[in-house]
């Protein structure tokens, strides 16, 4: 349980500073409210839910890597059968549920701690991304402080 809530709270976290980063990176809210929803959208279609890694066309396999949904995902799935994939089994015809959603998704045996620490390290990139767009905006704000030389003549005494 303490996974569930922790994943989920760093996700939240991760996903509200995703919004961050995209409204900070363009240049008015207009084109922010614009933005995000297909930001978000990206997230969700790349995730392995409604498009599959394994349909992709080959040059296409990293997007769902970047897919901050598909993570959180992941590792409520994996956590959801503990990491067990004999849990819920139909012996007559040796089906395991948990491999089966897995390979469906086509997310493949990764831990569920290393679903967690792509969701942090995510929250790390877009946290920089947030501070670096911050930097951009108000180094080429109109009406910021400039420093001008002294103009070596001006102190002379006459």
């Amino acid at each position: 349980m303490l996974f569930y809530f922790l994943s989920l709270n760093v996700a939240v976290i991760a996903g509200t500073m995703l919004c961050e980063a995209v409204a900070t990176a363009v240049s008015d809210i207009r084109a922010a409210y614009q933005v995000i929803p297909g930001v978000l959208f990206f997230n969700f279609a790349f995730s392995g839910i409604f498009v599959k890694t394994p349909t992709l066309a080959p040059w296409a396999h990293w997007l769902p890597t970047i897919s901050l949904f598909r993570w959180v995902v992941q590792a409520q799935v994996i956590n959801l059968f503990d990491d067990d994939s004999t849990l819920p089994v139909i012996p007559l015809f040796s089906f395991s549920a948990y491999d089966k959603f897995l390979g469906l998704f086509g997310w493949g045996n990764i831990s569920k701690w290393k679903c967690f620490w792509i969701i942090v390290w995510n929250l790390i990139v877009y946290r920089g991304m947030i501070l670096i767009f911050t930097v951009i905006k108000t180094s080429a704000q109109k009406g910021r402080r400039q420093f001008r030389k002294p103009i070596q003549d001006q102190y002379k005494m006459y």
